[in-house]
């Protein structure tokens, strides 16, 4: 009996100690969009920070009548996030698309995993654009 007793605890230990890992990382979410949804409007609060995997979003400014088009890569949602203020867009999909998403919440746990995650997805998203310019240089 006392070895079975030991066996249950060092399982329930490996248990809880695998629930903290767990809550170590950083979550990221998954969110798709139909073509007119809106992912969010200016003046929220920005609790989250959305990055693009598939489809084409719009990004609006309220004293502008420039739409931007952004697609597969571009970060939307960034400087209200890290900046803990409201969004100074809205963004809607243009067409069906899917994007990833961090919560406020979540990566303020985690901010050295985060800013370099995002360090990360930023030099990968400008990585093209900086050797289409060095080609045309």
């Amino acid at each position: 009996a006392t070895q079975h007793h030991k066996e249950k605890h060092k399982n329930k230990t490996k248990n809880k100690s695998k629930s903290k890992r767990e809550d170590n990382k950083l979550v990221v979410h998954l969110k798709s969009l139909r073509a007119g949804d809106m992912l969010y409007e200016q003046g929220h609060h920005a609790h989250r920070m959305f990055v693009v995997l598939q489809g084409r979003l719009s990004v609006v400014y309220e004293d502008s009548d420039d739409i931007i088009e952004v697609q597969r890569g571009a970060v939307v949602g960034a400087l209200g996030f890290v900046t803990d203020t409201t969004h100074n867009e809205t963004v809607r999909a243009l067409t069906a698309a899917k994007v990833a998403w961090i919560s406020s919440a979540n990566a303020s746990r985690h901010p050295e995993q985060w800013v370099i995650d995002i360090a990360r997805l930023v030099a990968r998203t400008l990585s093209p654009t900086v050797e289409r310019f060095v080609r045309l240089g």
